[in-house]
């Protein structure tokens, strides 16, 4: 039994309205899961009252998972880069990035709130994606026309209460970068980034997203802190200050899970610290894909 979406979710949570219900929720899924091998409930946030129940469970395992990133906003659009990122020599990367491509023609941010110019703009963004990620080990999400279609779903439904953005960074009225998120609870999710492969060297997408964290209290004031999602790729470290940890929770609940997972994690471990143990597992899995 997991949650819906796994892996390809950041968190993963129960959702209920009041505290009680998650009580009447775990006991339902608890015998639910008598009729099955294994619970492996992943991306359960240790900031979220989820995690601090499940932990108090006797019969689940607790396994720490991938870090997440956040960083506090800024109050004023004008404020120096480096005030929200990590390093001053970021702050330096960043503004001669900035000026090497205000060099080559005019560089405009464009920011899209309304569901209209929203749905018109996300063509681009799905583009560029496909683009950036068809030519890698990992194809883009948006070969699917369904995530497209979910897409374009929930940026109506966010935008109609004014938690979506959708940013597109131009040169000369080409796109270069665009950039989609939510708010949510006061803290902006940095979601998803795309970005066109001829100006990479230009790191337009880090240009890109230090403006949007730059503005988000002008778009929004009830905004508080970004959420850069799970993952730890490289540009996150420009921005990320606040650090939490997602875990897992495992309950084995038959022999076979009790051999056979042990293994699974072993294996999940050695992806993580070995990069061609992680590159050698995702072509098996395309291989396996494929047929």
């Amino acid at each position: 039994i997991e949650f819906l979406g796994t892996p390809f979710i950041d968190y993963a949570d129960f959702i209920y309205a009041e505290p009680r219900v998650l009580e009447l929720l775990w006991r339902a899924t608890a015998k639910l899961a008598r009729e099955y091998d294994a619970q492996y409930l992943q991306e359960v946030r240790d900031v979220s009252p989820t995690h601090q129940f499940l932990a108090g469970q006797p019969r689940l395992q607790s396994k720490r998972g991938e870090n997440c990133l956040a960083v506090n906003t800024t109050a004023s659009p004008d404020a120096a880069a480096a005030t929200f990122l990590q390093k001053p020599k970021f702050a330096r990367h960043l503004n001669r990035h900035a000026r090497r491509l205000g060099e080559l023609g005019q560089v405009t941010l464009d920011h899209y709130t309304r569901p209209e110019e929203i749905d018109e703009q996300l063509g681009t963004l799905f583009a560029q994606h496909k683009e950036r990620w068809n030519a890698t080990s990992t194809p883009s999400c948006f070969n699917n026309p369904a995530m497209e279609g979910f897409y374009r779903h929930l940026s109506r439904e966010l935008s109609q209460s004014g938690r979506l953005l959708l940013a597109v960074m131009r040169l000369d009225g080409k796109p270069l970068s665009c950039h989609w998120g939510f708010l949510y609870n006061q803290t902006y999710a940095l979601h998803t980034t795309s970005r066109a492969p001829s100006h990479e060297q230009y790191y337009t997408g880090v240009v890109m997203l230090a403006e949007v964290v730059r503005n988000l209290q002008q778009w929004n004031p009830s905004t508080a802190s970004v959420d850069l999602c799970r993952g730890e790729e490289h540009y996150k470290t420009y921005f990320g200050a606040l650090h939490c940890t997602n875990y897992s929770f495992v309950e084995l609940c038959s022999l076979k899970a009790r051999i056979l997972m042990p293994l699974f994690f072993k294996g999940l471990q050695l992806t993580r610290r070995y990069d061609w143990v992680n590159r050698a597992v995702r072509q098996v899995g395309r291989l396996a894909y494929h047929e």
